[in-house]
């Protein structure tokens, strides 16, 4: 009867391939860069931005630039938080946090300003992997209720 037997070989390729695996485990549907497309995008309320881009890192950190109606330039980052509430990074709000979850095609973020929800999203990527589509609900800087549906393209 043979028997298999592991060699240092076929161990260290194992170990390998574990390692490279715990390193892409957050890779998903959203990882890359999504550039907005104002002319697909709807904002009741609140004032859209001239562009809005998104990347989304294999280790599961988004960094989010946005250039602001008056021509500002405006970029954040978060760590992967795998459900938990973590800081963001840059805002405005010293005190901002999102806890984003994300199941296949679908994440859900929960931003919050002082411990208070200020805004949800829900993002879906299409079938083909091409389009982003973010649908947020909360108040704009006024306190006002808005609605965006952000569409993004794949680059």
């Amino acid at each position: 009867m043979l028997r298999f037997r592991p060699s240092f070989l076929s161990l260290a390729l194992i170990v390998f391939a574990a390692a490279l695996f715990a390193q892409s485990g957050h890779v998903n549907a959203f990882t890359g860069t999504w550039k907005m497309d104002i002319a697909k995008s709807r904002f009741a309320g609140g004032t859209p931005p001239k562009q809005e881009i998104f990347t989304f890192q294999p280790d599961g950190s988004l960094l989010v630039s946005i250039e602001t109606p008056g021509g500002g330039k405006l970029s954040f980052s978060r760590p992967w938080s795998g459900g938990r509430e973590v800081a963001l990074t840059g805002t405005p709000d010293a005190n901002a946090t999102m806890t984003t979850v994300i199941h296949g095609r679908i994440l859900k973020d929960t931003w919050k300003v002082g411990g208070k929800v200020l805004r949800t999203a829900r993002g879906e990527v299409s079938p083909n992997g091409l389009t982003l589509t973010v649908t947020v609900d909360g108040k704009d800087d006024q306190g006002r209720p808005e609605r965006r549906v952000e569409v993004f393209d794949k680059q």
